[in-house]
């Protein structure tokens, strides 16, 4: 997370390493035998095969696929990072190789949003090919 997530208006969201910790810790508390996964790095055909197994994967793209930008640099030590905007999350619900085209479920949106599998792919690359991958952890004996 760059920023404060608690003073508004002073953080600019997180990426997958806080999603796979807060939502393991809410998995647990459920008793649950899911768990999160960081699939960040992962060629984008990894997350169709996990897809295909029936574990839904959420990336990070940018709302409305749009070209992302740099913006709000923040110090940390000695580094500068640099949040790239506009950034948004979403979760694969299909894809078909045959036309060239991945579904998603937008949470701004009321509908599935089909794109075309090239700008979906680039736009995963071009925003650090973060993701997380929800799926079935071995029950302990």
């Amino acid at each position: 997370n760059i920023g404060n997530p608690r003073e508004s208006g002073k953080s600019w969201g997180c990426y997958a390493p806080v999603i796979v910790k807060t939502a393991n810790k809410y998995l647990y508390d459920m008793e649950s035998y899911y768990r999160a996964y960081d699939y960040t790095g992962y060629d984008v055909s990894e997350l169709y095969y996990q897809l295909s197994m029936g574990n839904p994967a959420i990336v990070w793209i940018t709302m409305d696929f749009a070209e992302p930008y740099l913006k709000s640099p923040w110090r940390v030590g000695e580094k500068t990072l640099w949040w790239k905007y506009p950034l948004h999350c979403v979760v694969i619900s299909g894809y078909d190789f045959e036309n060239g085209t991945v579904t998603i479920t937008d949470p701004l949106k009321n509908q599935p949003v089909i794109i075309d599998m090239e700008t979906f792919e680039l736009r995963y690359k071009q925003m650090e090919s973060q993701a997380v991958v929800i799926k079935m952890s071995k029950p302990a004996n």
